[in-house]
């Protein structure tokens, strides 16, 4: 799904990226039965605790309900439009040949796609031994699945997400976001990162403003699915 840029008509929009939506169906309303409406939580769990910052307000949202699952195998059906989809040929790994992109991959036969689900991603599939096969993911590493797992041929759509220029701040609060302020500007008692002359986070590890690692440690800890997990992602390297 290709960008649009807007015209020059104001700071903001001179350097706004969106995408065009040409894919899609033009002139139709979306399907209502497809769409539920989203609940805004503001970032608080079930006790009203903060538990994401930086979250609250914007404006109201649908959720396009989307079919993970995809077993309606032998099922006559009529494309009536093109919506936001994922669109691809689903089947179990054991019928697709070594080799080729999917998305969209099960962890468990019959419970729904788990992996590779962000826009423009895709996985490799590797090879197949007995009941599972290993596929490389899109961070590097490389994970074993059964055979009986589902799983979508091709590339996710919408591949320049990532491109994407919001443009300016009020866009950004429409969306939902609120203002982050750095740890750097603040004061020693408010962050680990305030206070000095120095612009870098002390002793070189970047910190949460309750002295927790935020970057660069390993957060997996889950041995019973550690057997599945044969080469972990390689480090990326610095600029």
């Amino acid at each position: 799904m290709p960008l649009k840029q807007y015209k020059a008509t104001s700071p903001v929009r001179r350097f706004r990226q969106s995408a065009s939506f040409e894919e899609l169906t033009k002139g139709k309303a979306r399907e209502r039965s497809l769409t539920e409406r989203k609940l805004q939580h503001a970032g608080r769990n079930a006790q009203g605790r903060v538990t994401t910052r930086h979250r609250g307000g914007g404006e109201k949202r649908s959720y396009r309900k989307i079919d993970f699952k995809r077993d309606k195998d032998g099922v006559p059906a009529r494309v009536l439009a093109i919506e936001y989809d994922r669109v691809g040929n689903c089947l179990p790994l054991e019928h697709i040949p070594t080799g080729t992109q999917i998305h969209g991959v099960e962890l468990q036969p019959g419970r729904g796609a788990q992996l590779v689900r962000a826009a423009g991603t895709a996985a490799q599939l590797v090879a197949k031994e007995g009941e599972y096969a290993q596929i490389r993911l899109p961070s590097g590493g490389i994970r074993v699945v059964h055979i009986r797992c589902r799983a979508t041929i091709g590339q996710i759509g919408n591949v320049e997400h990532e491109n994407q220029k919001v443009g300016g701040a009020g866009h950004k609060r429409h969306m939902g976001w609120r203002p982050a302020v750095r740890g750097v500007v603040m004061s020693p008692r408010d962050h680990p990162h305030g206070g000095g002359e120095a612009k870098s986070p002390v002793g070189g590890m970047a910190q949460t403003p309750w002295g927790k690692p935020a970057m660069g440690l390993k957060t997996r800890n889950n041995p019973r699915t550690d057997r599945f997990v044969t080469e972990r992602p390689k480090k990326r390297k610095s600029k």
